[in-house]
């Protein structure tokens, strides 16, 4: 009589321990029950610890060492936040330090091409802000950046392009969220409704 293998094959193994080391660093806080709530902080989680990760490597070679350090604090802050009940907080401030970076270099002149550096960073900011927080989170968000548009490159003949494609891309994305939000809500309800029907169903059988 044959034993099944229970032993897992040497690909496993390695697969397994950075599954288990990952998830002791990204997991979601256990006060958080949602599914879709812990899913959330877990993404939040390993989008901060990757840029704090990223940033203090970075920082040990790199000539701009201040404004490495300055993201890597964002990272290492929206990170703590991130692993506790409040982790959208944690998500609006990593969202916050990583909208701010064109417009730091932007200022500190380390830049030639200030539009093309915003554009390489805030339509990825407000599309991982549509995926983290919510539509009125983004709303501001979106309202935040034109203004920093408007303010760090108000001489540019392409600013008010700049700013009127970021605020329609920010606008849009708020409105997507709000409409997925409905579509999860209908479908919430209609999940109830069925059970209550099931529940009458079983309840009138067992009568």
């Amino acid at each position: 009589m044959t034993q099944a293998k229970s032993k897992n094959t040497p690909q496993e193994v390695p697969q397994n321990l950075i599954s288990q080391i990952w998830g002791y660093f990204t997991a979601a806080s256990p006060s958080i029950k949602d599914a879709g709530e812990r899913r959330r902080a877990q993404v939040t989680a390993s989008l901060t610890f990757v840029l704090l990760v990223a940033t203090s490597i970075g920082s040990i070679t790199a000539d701009n060492k201040i404004a490495l350090l300055g993201i890597a604090a964002v990272g290492l802050i929206s990170y703590i936040i991130a692993r506790t009940k409040y982790y959208s907080f944690g998500a609006f401030f990593f969202i916050i330090g990583f909208s701010a970076t064109p417009y730091i270099n932007i200022l500190a002149g380390n830049t030639d091409t200030p539009v093309i550096s915003i554009f390489a960073f805030i339509p990825l900011s407000l599309i991982l802000a549509s995926a983290l927080v919510n539509k009125w989170a983004v709303f501001l968000l979106t309202g935040m950046n034109a203004a920093a548009i408007l303010y760090t490159i108000p001489n540019d003949p392409k600013v008010g392009v700049t700013s009127g494609v970021i605020s329609a891309a920010g606008i849009l994305l708020s409105i997507l969220d709000s409409f997925r939000e409905n579509i999860e809500k209908s479908r919430l309800e209609e999940l109830r409704t069925v059970n209550q029907d099931l529940l009458s169903i079983q309840a009138n059988l067992e009568e």
